[in-house]
């Protein structure tokens, strides 16, 4: 825990046991405006704490309340003590966790050189994206320009697929079937050559 984490720490310990040292404080003050009360119902100084933690948290029991002016006028300000603190407490957390810090602000200058970082990625971004799409375009032109082979048996598919100098890009029309157990063997030859296409007498597409 380094120093920065460590003295806000304190500080929060620090005034909750502040917080909690008035709310003592004013169920003796409690205690004391009550005691004359004939129809006090808060009889010890553990009564008065009670109730006046009680009021804090908004619970309430109806056995303890304070019947003289100034015993309510005690709880509403520990209810307001509380709820301030409370409140403080929340927005201390959100500035935690948002990132919501007054030196988060940027500046006009900060704001610019952050646009520009911004604008270089997106320019790089449509730069890689428009070279792609050339790639792309330039390999769907190659292919509309090789004509489509034929073959008549599964030896010959395979004689022309370990050609890889003819094979790559190609389209392959098959006149047969080819077996279930051949499938596999046909399809690792593909990659290797980049054979863009298979496809049998029945127009079952075995790679693309």
């Amino acid at each position: 825990m380094n120093s920065k984490i460590k003295k806000n720490f304190q500080i929060k310990i620090t005034i909750g046991t502040v917080i909690i040292a008035i709310c003592l404080l004013l169920a003796y003050v409690l205690l004391i405006v009550e005691s004359d009360n004939p129809h006090k119902t808060i009889h010890n100084y553990w009564d008065a704490v009670f109730t006046t933690f009680s009021g804090a948290s908004t619970i309430g029991f109806g056995r303890l309340v304070p019947h003289t002016p100034q015993g309510q006028i005690i709880i509403i300000i520990v209810y307001l003590i509380t709820r301030a603190a409370g409140v403080a407490f929340i927005y201390v957390i959100a500035r935690k966790t948002i990132g919501i810090r007054n030196k988060s602000y940027l500046s006009l200058d900060e704001r610019i050189k952050s646009l520009e970082v911004m604008s270089q990625q997106i320019y790089a971004q449509s730069n890689e994206i428009l070279r792609i799409n050339n790639k792309e375009l330039k390999h769907i032109r190659s292919n509309k320009n090789k004509p489509p082979i034929h073959v008549s048996s599964l030896e010959s598919l395979k004689d022309f697929i370990k050609n890889s100098y003819h094979s790559k890009d190609s389209i392959i029309y098959c006149d047969f079937c080819i077996p279930h157990d051949e499938k596999n063997k046909i399809i690792a030859l593909c990659n290797k050559s980049k054979v863009h296409s298979i496809h049998t007498e029945n127009d079952d597409i075995i790679f693309d």
